[in-house]
């Protein structure tokens, strides 16, 4: 699902940010991610894994998009991460949510709202 949402949004160059490695949830919303965008004729742009939490997502997104090609979305396997993601965009590449680069995570935390 969040692999059409993000395609359907026009985003062709999405990156994926995993936390906790080796979960089960975790890599099933990796397989069920990149198995969609397989279908849909695209690849990855980049990964990263974390252990899950915000710190490693910020560190994740600064790894990422410090690179000269830049990921147009990211998507996180929880939403911990997909705030530090946030954040570090905001924060340290002074880039716009959703203008520049969409993000989104996966739980449904009321902060994520």
């Amino acid at each position: 699902m969040a692999a059409k949402i993000l395609l359907t949004g026009g985003h062709r160059r999405i990156a994926f940010i995993g936390g906790y490695t080796g979960l089960p949830n975790t890599e099933d919303r990796k397989h069920g991610f990149m198995a969609h965008l397989k279908q849909s004729g695209f690849e990855l742009w980049n990964h990263e894994e974390t252990d899950g939490t915000y710190e490693g997502g910020y560190a994740a997104a600064m790894r990422i998009l410090s690179s000269v090609a830049r990921p147009d979305a990211i998507f996180c396997s929880n939403d911990m991460v997909a705030i530090g993601v946030i954040d570090a965009a905001r924060q340290e590449f002074d880039l716009l949510i959703p203008d520049d680069i969409s993000v989104l995570g996966f739980d449904n935390l009321p902060m994520a709202a």
